[in-house]
């Protein structure tokens, strides 16, 4: 199971955290799991990012709003 967290650090900047996570049973069965881990978003996950943008960037909108009245 691969797990995605975006985390907000500055208003032009987010950071990606991917986590890869294995049964037990397939490190204990001696798999190498070292090349599993990509370092590039696959078109799947490109739905999934275009709302994680649009929810920020609206959320940046209204703080932004909220703080020049």
């Amino acid at each position: 199971m691969i797990v995605h967290r975006f985390e907000p650090v500055a208003p032009d900047r987010t950071l990606a955290v991917c986590e890869w996570l294995f049964p037990a049973r397939t490190l204990e069965a001696g798999h190498d799991v070292a090349d599993a881990h990509g370092g590039v978003l696959v078109p799947s996950e490109a739905p999934v990012i275009s709302r994680y943008y649009q929810w920020y960037t609206a959320l940046m909108g209204d703080a932004c709003r909220s703080t020049t009245r």
